[in-house]
């Protein structure tokens, strides 16, 4: 009786483990785990890591917790079974069901995610040592059930990349929605946040513009002729092709034209100002026609360049696209 005791105590707990800890790991904000995994926390860098493989977790939780209830199940029946003997099979299995039931729902799963649902990142903390080290014993059972995920996902076209993707944006648009109802964010903030969301999945090929549709400019044109120019269509930064002479037989198939680089409307007035007869020419960014428009104005803030030209796979000019056409985009929700 003291075996079935034990391990129904045993049971219980881990039970009680398995449901707080499953409520707490999707009510506690990533972007909370990441500042503290930036800061050196060792817990809060495996729970991050786990949040980047929720297969993991759930195939880890999934397995403990059956278990638990199943070892449950088997302390009820020893204890009653030594209580009542084998005098009623039956009474035995009436008692089990009566008084576990109550006993599992409420401290198994009702308390220990009430727990978590106001405290989830108290109650992962407490429990994260024995959650890794579940996660590292169970981890050939719960690899075989990722594997069968990964299959029906690449069965079925749905990713647990996605999913997870189109969680943290689920996410991350509940914590925008929290600050501007705590007073934090203003319209315009609110307005910024929505265009990054609206277009952190367009890529850049839609917003690309064709080479032929810019002015021909050939690099050995004079600076103010090129500023003039540029001053009467109103545009901050021009592309530049090869020397004219080098261009007579291909004028007439503008859309085979590359650029060779491009001007800032800025450099040319001062390039103008000092009478100087070279061009300022700078160098074009080269962006894939399928990189996000995230991660193109990104690669202009790293560069410090505001042009770009869009290639695609072969490495083929697809179209040009400006930095300022890609903070215009932000803002248009």
């Amino acid at each position: 009786m003291l075996f079935a005791l034990f391990l129904g105590f045993f049971s219980l707990s881990l039970s009680t483990f398995c449901g707080g800890m499953e409520t707490g790991f999707y009510r506690v904000p990533r972007i909370q785990l990441k500042l503290d995994a930036m800061q050196g926390d060792w817990q809060s860098r495996g729970l991050l890591w786990l949040t980047n493989h929720p297969s993991i977790f759930v195939a880890t939780i999934l397995i403990a917790n059956n278990t638990a209830n199943y070892s449950l199940s088997l302390a009820g029946v020893l204890f009653f079974h030594e209580l009542l003997g084998d005098a009623s099979p039956l009474l035995t299995e009436i008692c089990v069901t009566v008084f576990l039931s109550p006993l599992l729902f409420v401290y198994g799963e009702m308390f220990p995610k009430y727990l978590s649902l106001f405290a989830p990142k108290r109650f992962l903390k407490l429990g994260s040592p024995l959650l890794f080290f579940l996660t590292v014993l169970l981890l050939p059972l719960s690899g075989l059930l990722w594997l069968v995920n990964r299959f029906f996902a690449g069965l079925f076209g749905r990713s647990s990349e996605m999913v997870r993707l189109s969680l943290a944006k689920s996410e991350l648009v509940k914590t925008f929605d929290e600050g501007r109802e705590a007073g934090v964010l203003g319209r315009t903030q609110r307005q910024l946040i929505d265009g990054i969301i609206a277009v952190s999945n367009q890529s850049v090929r839609s917003l690309a513009i064709p080479v032929h549709h810019y002015p021909l400019i050939t690099s050995d044109m004079k600076p103010a002729t090129v500023l003039s120019l540029a001053r009467s269509l109103r545009m901050c930064e021009i592309p530049i092709f090869g020397r004219s002479d080098a261009l007579d037989g291909l004028v007439p198939s503008r859309s085979q034209l590359v650029p060779v680089g491009y001007l800032r409307t800025i450099d040319l007035e001062t390039t103008v100002y000092r009478k100087e007869e070279k061009l300022p020419i700078r160098e074009l960014t080269e962006v894939i026609d399928n990189d996000s428009l995230l991660t193109v104005l990104n690669h202009f803030q790293a560069s410090g360049e505001s042009l770009g030209m869009v290639i695609n796979s072969q490495k083929r000019c697809f179209g040009l696209i400006s930095a300022e056409k890609l903070q215009e985009q932000l803002l248009v929700v």
